[in-house]
């Protein structure tokens, strides 16, 4: 710091320790804050996992008959094998990620809840399927 600005001020040190001192306060005092002022003020916020690996691919236009699910618990899917579910001729499975891992999948694989599903299926035709992965509502 001996050249510049700083060099002719007789505390430069002093101001930049001072600078330094109340920024890193104000980010660690503001940073803590806000989910205790969120929640305060009734403001929902969600955190989310760190997710630090994701599988992509690049397509030219986007995928109309794509369809991300999660399995619910209680609903029609839960338990039961990937071949037994009556999803119709055009919907297919093509992946299953349980646990935050990507699950070999066949026929046989009992879904469990929180199973989260990537199906293909026919843009044109029914999505009745999608009351299978539902939890039904509770009775009245």
């Amino acid at each position: 710091m001996s050249n510049g600005v700083s060099a002719r001020l007789s505390h430069s040190q002093r101001i930049y320790d001072v600078v330094f001192v109340v920024v890193a306060f104000s980010v660690t005092v503001q940073g803590s804050l806000v989910p205790t002022v969120a929640r305060w003020c009734r403001i929902s916020m969600r955190s989310s996992a760190v997710e630090p690996w994701a599988l992509g691919i690049r397509l030219r236009h986007r995928p109309e008959s794509a369809q991300q699910v999660t399995v619910q618990a209680g609903s029609s899917a839960e338990g039961t094998a990937i071949a037994d579910l009556d999803l119709g001729e055009h919907v297919w499975i093509s992946f299953v990620v349980r646990d935050g891992r990507l699950l070999a999948a066949d026929g046989s694989t009992r879904l469990r809840p929180d199973d989260e599903l990537l199906l293909l299926a026919d843009p044109g035709g029914s999505d009745d399927w999608s009351r299978l992965f539902i939890s039904p509502p509770p009775p009245p």
